[in-house]
């Protein structure tokens, strides 16, 4: 090791992005960078004002590690193993990616700056002289533990897309040749039952002893926080406006055709057909060119909008609608 701090953990010092883990006692009067602490032991550190410890993690006491604190592991049995993950272990590896982590006396796996008991003064003295006035930046969020406010939000958003897609159902699930409505009700309970057992099976798949509750809750917490909520929040918001961005293009009508069967198209495009005397709901364009097209005639027709109950005579003269009777039942649906 050389005789001082390396470039690196200087400039890191200096941003406040310096993580220190101490294993060894530091005498009470030891200057200290601005940095974050970890410890083995309480009384390694000199006198702190907040100190918290692995149990605070692991029971979700903590939410939000604040800046210049100091944690107190204990033990390496609170990393964990990777069959018995710990709240603590996989903070610890994102402490190792996105921090400039010193070990002091008490190395950790996977750091890269080690300093034995006897260098460690020399070393925080001149990282203390080199930050001297800068301040820690907090540490990244503590992992599986839900943001209440993002989950109620992804909640909300869920329900507000499934209750879109329901009325969308309820207004247009009874037309002919829009047949996939109708696999929306069952859809949506497919897919709650899909997002509620993912987590199960997930956890069967890794062979992590980890009780289902808590592994509800780390799942949870993986969808409430950057980067995965703002992709999860716009793609419900997307689901949700999906159906309304349907509505306002097409519109229902339903159709009764005399005497004969008729086909229908708008703008040379079939959309659907209609039986004789028989009433047939079908999703078209708002304000659309509609063409019925028959054995013994046809007839082009502007659909009024609202679209209600309209009847077809193919063979009057200029196949004009005839008005519906208001006191007859709606065939829709």
């Amino acid at each position: 090791m050389s005789e001082g701090p390396p470039e690196e953990l200087i400039r890191a010092a200096r941003k406040g992005r310096l993580v220190v883990f101490v294993g060894v006692p530091l005498g009470p009067n030891q200057k200290l960078p601005p940095a974050f602490w970890l410890t083995t032991d309480r009384g390694h550190l000199p006198e702190r004002g907040q100190v918290y410890t692995a149990s605070d993690i692991e029971e979700g006491r903590l939410l939000e590690a604040p800046a210049g604190a100091a944690i107190e592991f204990g033990t390496v049995q609170t990393l964990g193993t990777p069959r018995r993950p710990t709240r603590c272990g996989a903070w610890m590896e994102q402490l190792l990616r996105r921090r400039k982590v010193l070990c002091v006396g008490a190395p950790l796996e996977g750091a890269r700056f080690v300093v034995s008991g006897d260098q460690a003064c020399a070393w925080l003295d001149a990282l203390a002289g080199q930050a001297h006035g800068a301040s820690p930046l907090p540490p990244p969020p503590l992992p599986a533990v839900s943001s209440r406010i993002g989950l109620a939000g992804m909640l909300l958003a869920a329900a507000v897309a499934a209750a879109s897609w329901l009325l969308f159902y309820t207004g247009y699930g009874g037309a002919q040749n829009w047949r996939w409505l109708r696999l929306v009700p069952g859809g949506l309970v497919a897919s709650a039952a899909a997002v509620a057992t993912a987590p199960l099976l997930g956890r069967a798949f890794s062979g992590q002893e980890i009780p289902a509750a808590e592994y509800y809750t780390r799942s949870a917490a993986g969808w409430t926080r950057w980067p995965r909520a703002p992709a999860a929040a716009a793609a419900l918001l997307l689901v949700a406006l999906a159906p309304w961005g349907l509505a306002r293009r097409y519109v229902p009508a339903s159709f009764l055709v005399f005497y004969e069967s008729a086909g229908v198209s708008t703008d040379g495009r079939s959309v659907g057909a209609c039986k004789a005397e028989e009433p047939c709901t079908l999703v078209v364009p708002r304000a659309s060119h509609l063409h019925f097209d028959g054995p013994d005639g046809s007839c082009v027709l502007e659909l009024p909008d609202p679209a209600g109950l309209i009847f077809i005579d193919t063979q009057s003269e200029g196949c004009e609608a005839v008005p519906a009777d208001p006191e007859a039942p709606n065939p829709r649906g």
